[in-house]
C-alpha cells in the first residue's frame, strides 16, 4: 500500500526525521509509538502531504509528492488530534463540505454520502446538531466521518484517544476494527497503551527521529517497545 524509503525532515534547521523506512499495508493497523517529540506527528504530516520531505513515499507504486491534490485527498485521509470541525456548520455540513469543495461533488450527492457515513458511525440522529452540542467522542466520530466520506485508502490518526475517556477509547477501537474489514489501512501515532494494546499489529518505535524497533504483533522479551507498553 505505502512504501517509505529514507524519509528525512528538517524543521527550522533541526533534523526531525532521520532516514525512516517502513511499510503500511491495507487492512492492517500500523502504529508509530515513542515519547513526545520523537517525530511521530511529523511523520504523519509527511504521509498526509502536509509538509515537504526528502526520500521516497509511494502509495500503490505512485510517488506521493507527485499526486495531484484530488488524487492525494482520495488516497489518504487525516484525522487530527484537534478535530478542526467548523463550529458554525452542522454535523452534516461538516462532513459534506469537503466533498463539495475538494471533490466537486453536487451538493445533493455529497449530503447523501455524508448521511450514509454518519449513520454507519452511529450519528444518524445528529445530522442537524452543531459540534458544541456533541461530546468529545461524538466530535471525533464526525471527524472520522468527514475523512471516510472522501473514501481514502489510508486513514491517519494523530493521538486519536488523547481527549477520550476509557469507554470512548474502546468505542474507537471497535470503529478501527470495522475499518480494517473494509480493507482500509489505518495508521496511528499514539502514547495510549490501552488503545495500542487493543489494536496491536505492526508497531514501529521511534526515538529521536529514527525507527529503532519494529514488531509484528509480538514484542521481544527485551525491547524498548515492551518497556513503553508496560513501564
Amino acid at each position: 500500500m505505502i512504501e517509505a524509503e529514507k524519509i528525512q525532515l528538517s524543521l527550522k534547521g533541526k533534523a526531525v526525521l532521520k532516514g525512516l523506512s517502513f511499510r503500511i499495508e491495507a487492512g492492517r493497523v500500523t502504529a508509530f509509538i515513542g515519547k513526545s517529540g520523537a517525530g511521530k506527528t511529523s511523520l504523519l504530516k509527511c504521509l498526509g502531504g502536509l509538509v515537504e520531505y526528502e526520500g521516497a513515499l509511494r502509495i500503490a507504486g505512485k510517488d506521493l509528492q507527485a499526486l495531484t491534490k484530488r488524487e492525494r485527498i482520495a488516497s489518504i485521509g487525516f484525522v487530527f488530534q484537534q478535530h478542526h470541525l467548523f463550529p458554525h456548520m452542522t454535523v452534516l455540513k461538516n462532513v459534506s463540505h469537503p466533498l463539495c469543495t475538494a471533490l466537486k461533488l453536487p451538493c445533493e450527492e455529497a449530503e447523501q454520502r455524508a448521511k450514509e457515513v454518519l449513520s454507519w458511525l452511529g450519528l444518524g440522529a445528529f445530522h442537524l446538531a452543531y459540534p458544541s452540542e456533541l461530546s468529545g467522542g461524538q466530535q471525533q466520530r464526525v471527524a472520522i466521518a468527514r475523512a471516510l466520506a472522501l473514501r481514502p485508502k489510508v486513514l491517519l490518526f494523530d493521538e486519536p484517544s488523547a481527549s477520550l475517556d476509557p469507554e470512548n477509547t474502546n468505542n474507537f477501537i471497535s470503529i478501527v476494527k470495522d475499518l480494517l474489514k473494509e480493507g482500509i489501512a489505518v495508521v496511528l501515532s499514539s502514547h495510549d497503551r490501552i488503545l495500542l494494546q487493543g489494536l496491536l499489529d505492526r508497531v514501529y518505535f521511534i526515538e529521536e527521529g529514527q525507527i529503532i524497533e519494529m514488531h509484528e504483533g509480538v514484542m521481544g522479551e527485551k525491547s524498548k517497545t515492551k518497556e513503553f507498553f508496560y513501564e
